[in-house]
């Protein structure tokens, strides 16, 4: 039996960077680094505190879920508000400013993932936020009127994309958030080791301790400085790997998309289709789809969508498809998107093309439907290492092709999570969690760009493309580590040897009776004197600080 959806209510916060693609055009390794420690100082940490949950992380910003509405309007004011402290002491050109959106709403819970409206509406607000800015929804609006006194304002109703009803807006302006106060948990802590007050003795373990950290800090440094630069190393390398790996593919099928153009236009110029004769038509398109096997489906349809001939059974009428629609307003080759036929079950995408009479007036539309099965398999020929992934989505984000797996995966929708970098115009690369939970690092190019009407994916497993610099960073610590305990015990072993003999000779030299110089009288010690010395002084003055007295009666 069919499992139910899980669904719950919850306060999702959107929040990306504003103008990321000028920040890593003028700067591409230093903009990276201040993001990634603008998340590790202070979104992290905040997100913490107030009980939320990063469900994905999209490189320039992330999704986030809350149990409390309060939690999650007070979590972006106090991340707005520390943000400028943050930059003041930053160039203006260099500036991060984020843009965050809070909803409260009902959301489709699958995999530690979050989809639906709720999800959708508050990127929307994200959208319309201005930078270090907060927008959130009515309905967060009301859940936190007597609650929280964030000066937000009323800025009306706006209508989005793919939100059927407008939404109606509250918006924080950067310059109100610069009148919140600080937070008073969020205050700098110092760190360091503790520094002794003047005039108090520093014992021999801190000593010891602080003679040993002298010698394996800096090679700590070394170290991690190492794996620094080989990591950034090894990341350029992979991802130079990944967008020329997605440019090849992108060439791949524009070649296919090529293809299917000239088959379609060669099946427009058939006197059968021209003539609307269904039987004729019938038997050449047929004929046609048994040298074409990567195609499931040709057919010809009328001005009004119906469908006049056909190489096998299929639908009646394609006048809801929106590759008909695209085919009919221009005179060009039309792609439309991920599609079950409902007679046959069989999953496809569909190439269309016009077609006119022999007066050259138009009289419908001829489409052919690429195989998505056969598809799957036509990737697989040009191999894929065992730590990648391809994929292959149409414009509205549904999966066509997709490797490994592409029995899981073919069908469902990526658009958002992707949502940025579908509708934007580069192409380039992304650290990100891949559908199948894999953190990779992807090269990409949108749909805009050619082959157009796709989007396309490589990604690189991004443990498996670290995993030879991770050993060696694990044998480093442990080899630093292992000669960290050895100078223990070598300095504690030493001052055993050190001290214990001098402490046995001084106590030796006060018993000893005889004395140089003394040749017969009887020498008997009166008293000792021992000063008492701080074990950690040097052995040479302990013996110096202890005056013997001697009396000596002659016999």
């Amino acid at each position: 039996m069919k499992q139910p959806v899980e669904r719950r209510l919850t306060a999702v916060l959107a929040t990306d960077v504003a103008g990321y693609s000028r920040l890593m055009g003028a700067d591409e390794e230093g903009t990276h680094e201040l993001l990634k420690a603008h998340f590790r100082r202070l979104v992290n940490p905040r997100i913490k505190v107030h009980r939320g949950r990063i469900v994905k992380n999209t490189g320039d910003g992330m999704l986030v879920e809350f149990p409390s509405v309060v939690g999650a309007v007070r979590c972006a004011a106090e991340i707005q508000r520390a943000m400028i402290d943050r930059n003041a002491d930053i160039p203006e050109d260099k500036h991060i400013r984020f843009r965050i959106g809070v909803n409260l709403g009902d959301v489709i819970v699958e995999d530690q993932d979050i989809f639906g409206d709720g999800v959708n509406i508050a990127a929307r607000l994200e959208a319309l936020a201005e930078p270090g800015g907060i927008c959130i929804s009515r309905t967060v609006r009301e859940q936190i009127r007597d609650k929280l006194s964030y000066p937000f304002e009323d800025m009306g109703e706006h209508s989005v994309k793919n939100i059927a009803r407008p939404v109606h807006v509250y918006g924080m302006s950067a310059a109100a958030v610069a009148s919140l106060p600080r937070a008073r948990d969020m205050e700098a802590e110092t760190g360091g080791l503790p520094i002794p007050a003047r005039g108090v003795q520093i014992g021999w373990t801190i000593r010891l301790f602080l003679l040993v950290a002298a010698a394996v800090i800096p090679m700590l440094l070394i170290q991690g400085w190492r794996e620094y630069d080989q990591r950034n190393e090894r990341q350029g390398v992979i991802r130079q790997q990944v967008v020329h790996r997605v440019k090849q593919l992108a060439a791949e099928i524009g070649e296919l998309r090529e293809g299917a153009r000239q088959m379609l236009l060669v099946t427009a110029q058939l006197e059968a289709v021209k003539l609307r004769e269904p039987e004729a038509c019938r038997t050449i398109l047929a004929k046609l789809k048994s040298h074409y096997p990567n195609y499931s489906q040709l057919a010809a349809a009328d001005t009004d969508g119906r469908i006049f001939c056909a190489s096998g059974p299929t639908a009646a009428s394609v006048a809801d498809q929106p590759f008909f629609t695209r085919a009919m307003a221009h005179n060009g080759l039309a792609v439309g998107n991920y599609w079950v036929d409902p007679t046959t079950g069989q999953k496809m995408i569909h190439f269309a093309q016009q077609f006119d009479d022999s007066n050259a007036r138009l009289e419908g539309v001829v489409f052919a439907g690429l195989d998505l099965a056969w598809l799957s398999e036509h990737l697989k020929e040009n191999g894929l290492p065992a730590t990648s992934s391809k994929l292959i989505a149409d414009r509205k984000g549904n999966i066509i092709a997709r490797l490994p797996h592409p029995e899981e995966f073919v069908g469902k929708n990526i658009r958002g999570t992707h949502e940025r970098i579908m509708d934007g115009g580069e192409a380039g690369w992304e650290e990100v969690t891949g559908v199948d939970g894999i953190t990779r690092i992807f090269g990409y190019v949108p749909p805009s760009l050619p082959p157009k009407d796709f989007f396309l994916s490589i990604g690189e497993a991004k443990a498996e493309g670290f995993a030879a610099i991770d050993s060696a960073t694990w044998r480093g610590a442990a080899f630093i580590l292992a000669g960290l305990w050895a100078a223990l015990f070598v300095a504690w072993a030493g001052r055993r040897l050190v001290s214990s003999p001098t402490e046995g000779l001084l106590w030796a030299a006060a018993d000893q009776r005889p004395l140089y110089g003394l040749r017969s009288s009887s020498c008997r010690k009166q008293s000792l004197e021992r000063r008492e010395v701080s074990p950690s002084a040097p052995a040479f003055q302990r013996v110096k600080a202890t005056p013997l007295r001697w009396a000596c009666r002659p016999r």
